[in-house]
């Protein structure tokens, strides 16, 4: 069984439009969608890693952090 290959960057890219929408969908508005699109780029930077189906990952990743934001707005009110 091989290895998973590296995230390919282009793929991503790729993907953009549908990620953005997703983004949006999670959190509301264009900025915060922005932010969150930003911070899951941030995870992949910070811990590069090979994954077998990385929009799938990047989008769980986006569903996880909107989540977390949710929980500490909730926390904070």
């Amino acid at each position: 069984m091989n290895p998973p290959a590296p995230i390919d960057p282009e793929e991503l890219l790729q993907q953009a439009p549908w990620l953005r929408r997703l983004a949006r969908q999670l959190v509301g508005d264009v900025h915060s969608a922005e932010d969150l699109l930003q911070d899951a780029s941030m995870v992949l930077l910070e811990r590069p890693r090979s994954i077998a189906n990385p929009i799938s990952w990047f989008a769980g990743t986006l569903s996880n952090l909107a989540k977390h934001r949710r929980r500490e707005s909730f926390r904070r009110a």
